[in-house]
């Protein structure tokens, strides 16, 4: 596969994670040990609906975050959430 092709199916690869939430663990990982909470609440709007942030919100209230972040990571994430269900699920599924 050539460099063009390689690029070309990175960019579907994540078109497909942003639209579904598949790999969403590896993908949160990454934006955390990148850019910490900064790099997951930069991807919040770039995923295709509610469903997908709480799984990466979930995901990355299990990523090792101290209270801080996780308390930032939640406010923040709150005003990006349009369906108050989507919303529920985050606080009722809160690792301890």
């Amino acid at each position: 596969m050539d460099e063009d092709a390689r690029g070309w199916l990175a960019s579907r690869l994540l078109e497909l994670e942003r639209h579904t939430a598949y790999g969403a663990e590896q993908r949160v990982e990454y934006l955390l040990r990148r850019a910490r909470v900064d790099g997951v609440l930069a991807e919040l709007p770039l995923l295709d609906g509610d469903n997908e942030r709480r799984i990466y919100v979930l995901q990355a209230l299990k990523g090792g975050l101290d209270a801080t972040e996780k308390s930032r990571l939640l406010k923040a994430a709150r005003r990006m959430f349009l369906d108050e269900a989507e919303w529920a699920k985050v606080l009722n599924s809160m690792p301890a």
